[in-house]
């Protein structure tokens, strides 16, 4: 083994060819130095990709609660003034009814009796 210092890693390997460590594994063991960094690197991005991806859900839910409670509020207010609109419909109907039964009575009145004859 060695432990010189050299290039970007933390602790420098230099092959020999007269030991355990050859020329191959020296480049085997850089490879899966980078490799590791690389893992590394792809964990750190994909939580911060978890972490963006979970602010954006808690937003979208606050969104779409807040579109809900809003729509509700408006269902509900458009059903208080429908109710207020059948009641005046209704009064407005009666009335017509009432006028309609008074017309009808008062030409009753008219046409059956017609004007007074008096006998002598």
């Amino acid at each position: 083994g060695g432990g010189g210092s050299g290039g970007d890693d933390p602790v420098s390997i230099e092959a020999d060819p007269l030991a355990a460590l050859t020329p191959q594994c020296s480049s085997l063991i850089h490879e899966s130095r980078k490799e590791i960094d690389a893992g590394r690197k792809a964990r750190a991005d994909a939580a911060s990709a978890a972490s963006h991806t979970e602010r954006l859900q808690k937003a979208s839910h606050v969104s779409v609660n807040e579109g809900l409670t809003r729509k509700l509020a408006e269902t509900i207010t458009l059903k208080q003034h429908l109710q207020l609109a059948v009641g005046d419909t209704k009064a407005s109907i009666q009335r017509a009814n009432r006028w309609h039964d008074v017309q009808s009575l008062a030409r009753g009145y008219t046409l059956v009796k017609g004007p007074q004859k008096r006998n002598y």
